[in-house]
Parts: structure tokens; sequence; C-alpha cells
């Protein structure tokens, strides 16, 4: 008795056959997977698997034993397989690949379902000489006191394993995954009167009702489907903080697409860099952000990819679908499929500081992980009597997960649309009782300075929630006096990405003041969700005594282990901690502050400029010998580019001419502020620059007017 299964993913086919030896044994007979497209394989085979086995959970702990050597198929999985998760469907796919290793085992079923009823598929990748796999099932409530697992070599001799496999006692809780649907599905049943504001391209304000946006979410689900998009997609946004981008990010992963949420501040070429680099199959672009997709694919004319226009727009593009008739008449009810909790549900990549852009993949289940830690009373504290409106952009590691917090929890959702002066965010505030906002110190530098000129004030503003860069003290006092909490956040595209928040703990709510202020003024304490250390240079733990710095490195289940298809070993990922850059000290009382960059990055605004990348450029100047980047305080930007630079003999070039040349090479905003010529650069007693005597001596260059 033999069944064949078939599971096709995008453009990739993964056969089976299995044949039925016993009455509870099958064995997994040649597997043949099949690949096309500029896809990684590895993940697309991987998607294939889950396509097979969606309903199982097999066993991770087998090893196998060889020439004295002992290899775990989870850790040998994660190491050289994908790096990208900790499936056990991973573990075995590495594990098949250890030679030509053959797997054996006893398969049970479960509450004696037929093995070959639809959609109960049993196959797993097995790339032996020849394949061939038997694998046991973990059956819920099942007595079983351990299955001997055998491995063999291709046709020579059988080695038994010497360790029995024991399935462990399960608890008696519900299988659920936890995927944006459960999030979206609560929306519907219990937060659907409260309303989502949006701000138009034009100015105008769109409003409507979580119900309502349910149901356009549906028909959004609907066209997709007829637009050809299919589990595992990667679907590009291109897009303000509006409605119909919030749509896009429950529409697409409850398909079981990727929405790829692009940063529309990159330059023409890196737009179209990380659309093909992501394997994007559609495009939904806001209309007043057309013409910068338009230019980015013109810097590769061969490159076509399918568009959708969200909005009236001046420009046209070809064969472009319009948003609102895509969404018209078509029904505002869909049977969500039930996704796996580990697939990929939001792609993100980085701010391109070093090199191209990284892709950061959030599960499902990191998401929704996420949104609960997020949203506890010691980060963000969001409720439902609240009204969030996020000024960080959505393109931004999901506007630091606001749009799936604040449904979640029942809040009033206003959405800023392209319209980000002081002015209309403040008037957007106080005609929609915003109680909270968040967004980088630039923005809130410019609203303060807009409310000092009114002389006005926000009374329904209470808390302002702070990232990206550090919050000036002159800020945090300024937006104080005014009846407004800053909470300083922390976190990074690798970890979802907040990490940390300034609450007050217990032992400091009855501090003096100015002890408060300063402990609010750090990043903040951990969430949950982040295991973290500080190691110095030999890797040694450092103390948290508040003063002695060390190097930040995270772990847990919304931080990245990889970047999406960078296949290189990279030293940021080490024993199962990401290494995040920062230079910190954590105090007694675990608030966390960061005191420098360990690659010297500059944060201006919010964006992270490349002084390395600046200093090669500067020093590719034909008049130039050598340059040094340095960040300095700064009123409005918090921290800006200063280059001190050294001329080659002979050669003359003031400061506007230099500043103007490297204007032609990176963006306006990346340009340093000044230029400053000197005889030579302090450095190192290894040759390198020594930033931390400019960063002192030219601390007040852009403060001092």
């Amino acid at each position: 008795m033999f069944a064949r299964h078939t599971a096709i993913v995008g453009d990739d086919r993964l056969e089976a056959i299995t044949t039925r030896h016993f009455t509870d044994e099958w064995r997994l007979n040649p597997v043949r997977a099949t690949h096309w497209g500029n896809g990684d394989a590895r993940v697309r085979l991987a998607q294939l698997q889950g396509a097979l086995l969606r309903e199982c959970r097999y066993l991770v702990g087998l090893r196998e034993h060889t020439a004295g050597m002992t290899v775990d198929a989870h850790e040998f999985a994660q190491r050289e397989a994908l790096r990208a998760t900790a499936d056990p469907l991973y573990g075995y796919y590495a594990l098949g690949k250890l030679g030509t290793a053959q797997i054996a085992g006893r398969l049970q079923t479960r509450g004696g379902q037929s093995l070959q009823s639809p959609g109960f598929h049993d196959a797993l990748l097995a790339h032996g000489d020849p394949p061939m796999a038997i694998v046991r099932k973990i059956v819920p409530g099942a007595e079983d006191d351990g299955t001997l697992l055998y491995v063999r070599f291709g046709g020579r001799s059988m080695k038994t394993m010497d360790a029995r496999v024991a399935t462990p006692m399960l608890g008696t809780m519900m299988d659920v995954d936890l995927t944006i649907a459960w999030i979206f599905e609560h929306v519907m049943r219990n937060n659907g009167g409260r309303e989502v504001v949006s701000r138009n391209d034009d100015g105008s304000l769109f409003r409507y009702t979580y119900a309502e946006f349910g149901k356009r979410v549906a028909q959004l689900a609907h066209a997709l489907i007829e637009l050809g998009v299919r589990p595992g997609d990667r679907v590009a946004s291109f897009a303000w903080n509006n409605h119909r981008h919030l749509e896009l990010y429950y529409a697409v992963p409850m398909i079981g697409a990727v929405l790829h949420t692009t940063n529309i501040r990159l330059f023409s070429d890196q737009v179209c860099w990380v659309f093909e680099h992501a394997g994007d199959a559609l495009v939904f672009v806001d209309g007043s952000l057309a013409p910068a997709a338009a230019s980015a694919m013109a810097t590769r004319p061969e490159y076509r990819l399918p568009f959708v226009v969200m909005g009236p727009t001046d420009v046209t593009i070809a064969g472009a679908h319009d948003y609102e008739t895509l969404l018209a008449g078509r029904p505002d009810t869909y049977a969500w499929p039930r996704l796996d909790e580990k697939s990929a549900a939001i792609l993100c990549y980085t701010s391109a500081t070093t090199g191209d852009p990284k892709g950061v993949a959030f599960s499902h289940r990191s998401t929704v992980l996420h949104a609960l830690a997020a949203g506890t009373v010691d980060m963000l504290a969001i409720s439902q009597r609240d009204a969030v409106m996020p000024v960080v952009p959505m393109f931004h590691v999901n506007a630091w997960g606001t749009p799936y917090l604040a449904p979640m929890v029942g809040a009033k959702l206003v959405l800023p649309g392209p319209k980000l002066d002081p002015a209309s965010i403040i008037d957007l505030v106080d005609g929609e009782g915003v109680t909270m906002s968040l967004g980088v110190p630039t923005v809130w530098l410019a609203v303060r300075d807009e409310l000092e000129r009114r002389d006005a004030r926000l009374p329904t503003l209470e808390t302002l929630v702070i990232g990206g860069s550090a919050v000036p003290p002159s800020l945090f006092d300024d937006l104080e006096k005014r009846g407004i909490h800053t909470i300083h956040a922390w976190g990074m595209t690798e970890m979802s990405p907040i990490g940390t928040a300034s609450r007050l703990t217990h032992d400091l709510a009855g501090a003096p003041e100015d002890v408060r202020r300063q402990h609010l003024l750090k990043q903040g304490r951990f969430t949950a969700m982040v295991a973290w250390k500080l190691l110095d240079d030999d890797g040694n733990d450092v103390p948290h005594d508040g003063t002695t710095p060390g190097a930040l490195w995270v772990r847990g289940p919304a931080v990245t282990a990889s970047y999406y298809r960078v296949a290189a070993d990279l030293p940021c990922f080490a024993g199962g901690y990401f290494h995040t850059g920062d230079i910190c000290t954590v105090d007694a009382h675990g608030f966390m502050q960061i005191v420098d960059r360990s690659k010297d990055l500059v944060k201006s605004g919010g964006e992270w400029i490349s002084s390395v990348d600046l200093e090669n450029l500067l020093m590719g100047h034909p008049a130039i010998r050598e340059a040094a980047v340095i960040g300095l305080p700064h009123e409005k930007w918090v921290e800006r580019p200063v280059a001190v630079v050294a001329l080659r003999a002979g050669q003359l070039v003031d400061e506007p001419a230099v500043r103007a040349w490297l204007g032609e090479r990176v963006a306006k905003w990346m340009v340093p502020d000044r230029v400053i010529f000197v005889e030579a650069i302090p450095r190192t007693g290894v040759g390198k620059f020594l930033k931390r005597d400019l960063r002192a001596r030219y601390a007040d260059l852009l403060t001092t007017a």
C-alpha cells in the first residue's frame, strides 16, 4: 500500500511517496524536491515541509552516534541548515543531510485517524542514499515507553542508537497557534466598536470602526488571492501610516503571505534592491509615493513588478491596479486558513547603515508575543481607554508594534498619514483626543517648539514614547512642564523591536526627583521577552553597577536568529545570542543605558548614519589624506555628523567644496554639518582614530551660538 503526497509553494514542488509496511509504520521512499526561481532554496523547502506536515508534531531529540561523535539534530539544524528557526522539521532535514544517514522509528496514528485521510501527510525530507526515513509521531495522551531508533549508512551495516527516545508527559492545554489571525478575531469579537482615524494624502480624515476595518480586510484577502498571491509570497508595502496600510498588516499575513514593509526613505536603487532581494511578488504603494516607487523601478528597467496604487496619484504606473476598485463588491467575510505560528508574517529591512539593508522576518508567534509583552504596564501600558497615534512609521519595525497592540487591547488608533509637520501633529492630537503617541526625538523637539510658540498645551496627551535615539534632557523637562510624561524606550529591528522601557520600579517610586529623573532618562528595564547579558572584551560578565560598560547581547522569542537570505556566519550571532552593537551599563535597579556605539554610528533624527561609509567617501576626495567622522550633539536632530579631515601635501580645498562634493554621493541629510581641517588626526596605539578625543574637543561645536 502506498500514497503519493505533493505540496506546491510558489514555483516549488515537493513530492513524497510513503509505503505502509505495518499497521502503525510508514516508510518514506525517495523524496524529490524541485526548486525554481531566485528564492532561497532552503527556506522554500522548509515552506514545502510545512505545507505537508502542518498537522504534525515530531520528536526533536534524535542523536546520531558515529565514530565517537554525537550530533544533536536540533542543534545541527540551527548551526548548519537554516539558522532562522528552531522548528523540529528543520532538525530532521539537517540530520538527513548528514552523509547518507537514514533514520527509522515507529509512527503512531492520531485517535485512529487513517494515515491516508486528506490533509494528513507524513512526508519528511531525508536526503539519504537511498533516501528513506520513518518518523515517530507524538500523540497527545498516548502511553508509550519509548521507541528504539536506529541509523543505517547507505547499504552498509546497521548501527543501533544507544538511547531510547521517550515521550514526555504532555500538558492538557489546547494546542493553539499564536497567529495574527488570533489577534484579529479577538478584535472583531471584543473591540469592533472602537474607531480608527486615518489622515489621507490630501489632509482629509477617514474614519471607521474596527468592525468595518475587518470587513475591508476580508475584501482585501479575496483580492490578494485573485491577484495570485499564495502562501509564502512576499507582498511589499510602500506607504505612510494610514488605514489601507493597516489593512495590509492583517490581510497579507493572515492568508499565509508575508508583508514586506519597505522603507520609503531609502535611495531609489536601494528600494529596488530590497524589492528584488525580498522576492516581492506585488507592491502596494500610496498614491503620493507613486513617483518615488516609479523612480526606484527606473533604476532597474529590466526588473518588473505588478503594482497596486492606494489613493489618487498624478503618476501613471503601467498596468497598476487601483486599491479601492480591487476591494469593491468582494465578500466581506473570509475563511482564514490555519497557519503555523512559526511561519513568517512581516519582513522588515534595516536602514542600510553599513552596506546593503538586512532583512528580518518576524514570525506570527514573535509578533503576537511582542504585542503581549509591549502592552504590559511596565512597558507601553496601552489600554482600551487610550487613543494611540504612532508617528513612528509603519515601515519602521511595525511602528513599534502598535498596529497589532492597539487593536488587540481595543484602543482607538489614530494614523497621521504623510502630514508630520508639528502643526499637523498638534492639531490631530487635539482634535482626536490622543492620549499616547510614539516617535523619535526629532518629531517631539519640533512639536515642543511649536507648543512654545503658541504657548499651548495638549490636555489629552498624557504620554509620549520616545525611541530611536536618546531623549535629550531638555526635551524631557520641557514636556513634563506641559503635563506630558515621557517614556524612554529602546529596541532594534532585530528585536521586533521593543526591548526596554523606562518605567519606575517600586524601589524608585519614593526616591528624590533628581534620582527618578536620572533613571527615566535611561533606556529603561528589559521586557520579559528579552534575556540579556553585558560582556567585556574578553567575554566576561561585567558588574551591573550603572558605571561599568559592556557589550549588550540579547536573546528571546522575538529576537531574530539570522538575517533573511544572508548565508554568511556573522559574528553578531553567537551562542544563541545577538550582539546589538551597543555599549551599555545596567544599574542595580535593572535600568539599561546606552553609552556608546561599538561601530561609531551617528544617529540623526532617528536615522543611522555610518561614519565608516562617510570616511571612506571623504578619503576618496583627491585633496583629502584622511578623515574621521564623529557624531556631535545637536539641538534639533539630537546628533549630527561632523568630519575632521587632513589634506594631502600641497592640496587646498575649503569646507563648502567638500560638503558639496560629498552631497553628490550621499543623501543630503547624511552630509556632515561641519568639516574641520587639521594637520593630523589623533590615533590610538594600534593606529585607530581616537574619536573619543575628537568628541571631547568639539563637543560644543554645533550647540554654541
